[in-house]
């Protein structure tokens, strides 16, 4: 157990000089570039066409930046928008399917009625007309056959 202790104790002392070497090292760094920053400065001559240069710099600079990550609330927007947009074409797809569903029964629903009045159709006489009788007797049995293979 104290060598565990001790073990955790030289980590955690390993850690934190690491930690301070480079805070000292980034200290360094920001006072090196502050010195090179004011050198640039002295060495820039003070006149009007000194200002129109800094002007192109930093127009060129805005130009040269790179778009700006988007947002959290343009992300959920976005994500929001493509969200709707399918919803709304998978409302269009239901919505077509049962019109079609409803123009195929409304067909069926007609071919039944001329079916079946073809079915009752009698003679001058009163007497049903067989023809349409024996159709409808062989459409059933070609049925029962096609579905037995």
């Amino acid at each position: 157990m104290e060598r565990l202790q001790q073990q955790q104790q030289q980590r955690t002392e390993g850690r934190e000089q690491d930690e301070k070497r480079l805070r000292q090292q980034q200290q360094e760094w920001k006072q090196h570039a502050r010195q090179a920053y004011h050198q640039q400065e002295k060495q820039q001559p003070d006149d009007g066409a000194g200002d129109e240069d800094e002007q192109q710099q930093q127009q060129h600079g805005r130009r040269q930046h790179k778009l700006k990550p988007k947002s959290q609330l343009q992300r959920l927007a976005e994500k929001a928008a493509a969200d709707k947009a399918a919803k709304e074409q998978e409302q269009a797809e239901r919505e077509r399917a049962v019109v079609e569903r409803r123009r195929h029964t409304e067909e069926k629903k007609k071919e039944r009625s001329h079916q079946k009045h073809d079915f009752f159709r009698k003679t001058k006489r009163g007497q049903p007309v067989m023809k349409y009788r024996v159709d409808k007797i062989l459409a059933q049995l070609q049925h029962e056959k096609a579905a037995s293979r």
